[in-house]
């Protein structure tokens, strides 16, 4: 349904979801520890070397879908370039984790994505509690699921841990994937309703000009028809009285 949305409203948004929605399935497998399950053809350190790749990429498309949803380019232009700029260097970091040198960066990594979520909540709450765009409610609880679940996780991987991470709260956390992923496709779904009413109303608003302006041209027609009659009377007139001198 997004490919087809990507394509009826030429919007890289709903392109972007579909990765969001493979890459978070990809991270879950890995936290939920059943990556050695799946890739078993792999080895430990190959499944290590996959680990730094997905994580790198999670960031480059969750910070770019994010950016996208809340329209930063539309309604602030530096938070936008911002944006950009932390998928720049997110990119640089997929770079290191592709030539196998993760390890480097995923202290890096992990404090951008601290960095960027709260940049990007600052601008949530701004968005929804100043300037009113309540239409942006659905997405910012999803983004508040996903948040809180990303700090739970890193910060139990950088050994500061806000919660003790068991076999029950690594369940708790794919839950909250889910609940995450559940609020998002509604805020997706809620996005393709306006974009389709908001096309709908451009076609009618099209028509209406369309429409308007064919009225106009026909009155215009039937004035100079009727101003060309009259000058062809005048000159008929006028032609019979030279005849009678």
């Amino acid at each position: 349904a997004n490919l087809l949305y990507a394509y009826l409203l030429r919007e890289s948004l709903y392109l972007l979801y579909v990765a969001v929605l493979i890459e978070s399935g990809l991270i879950s497998t890995f936290h939920m520890g059943y990556a050695s399950e799946i890739f078993r053809i792999l080895l430990p350190s190959q499944i290590h070397y996959l680990w730094g790749i997905v994580v790198c990429l999670y960031s480059i498309v969750l910070v770019s879908f994010m950016g996208r949803l809340f329209d930063f380019r539309y309604h602030w232009i530096w938070g936008w370039r911002i944006i950009q700029g932390i998928v720049i260097l997110n990119i640089i970091a997929l770079l290191f984790a592709i030539a196998g040198h993760y390890g480097n960066v995923g202290f890096f990594v992990s404090r951008l994505q601290q960095i960027s979520h709260l940049f990007i909540g600052a601008y949530v709450f701004y968005l929804i509690v100043l300037r009113r765009q309540n239409q942006h409610m659905l997405g910012a609880l999803a983004f508040s699921v996903m948040a809180f679940a990303l700090f739970v996780v890193q910060g139990q991987y950088t050994g500061s841990p806000l919660l003790v991470i068991d076999s029950s709260l690594a369940r708790l956390l794919a839950a909250g994937t889910l609940t995450h992923l559940v609020l998002l496709s509604a805020a997706v779904a809620q996005r393709a309703r306006l974009a389709e009413v908001g096309l709908s109303e451009e076609k009618d608003r099209i028509l209406a000009i369309a429409q308007s302006a064919e009225r106009e041209l026909s009155v215009k027609v039937r004035e100079r028809t009727a101003e060309l009659a009259e000058r062809n009377i005048s000159l008929a007139d006028e032609v019979n009285q030279r005849h009678l001198l």
